[in-house]
């Protein structure tokens, strides 16, 4: 009767034995899973904001480029500016002379 005894609890300490193992298998690989998402996830924000901090240095390289423009832009129309206000003095003193001469000649 004891050995059955004993037998019958090797045979409940090697199920739960079993059981425990599974438990353990099952949970390495929950954790293995669960890591596995959590690096495709790193990856996936990783990959994200690599995009965006190239579309920040394109829209900065866009507004350099926009800066320069408008730059150039601004002087040149000081220069064209300034072209036709040396323009129009010339004609006033072209008009003057041409009066002067005129008077001169009357």
């Amino acid at each position: 009767r004891r050995a059955a005894a004993a037998g019958e609890e090797r045979k409940r300490v090697a199920a739960e034995s079993a059981a425990a193992a599974r438990q353990l298998e099952e949970g390495e690989a929950a954790l293995r899973r669960e890591q596995e998402s959590h690096a495709a996830t790193r990856c996936g924000l990783e990959e994200r904001v690599q995009a965006g901090l190239q579309r920040l240095d394109a829209a900065e390289a866009a507004a350099r480029a926009a800066k320069e423009a408008a730059a150039k832009e601004a002087t040149a129309a000081a220069q064209a500016a300034k072209e036709a206000q040396e323009a129009q003095e010339a004609e006033a003193r072209a008009r003057a002379r041409a009066q002067e001469e005129a008077a001169a000649a009357a």
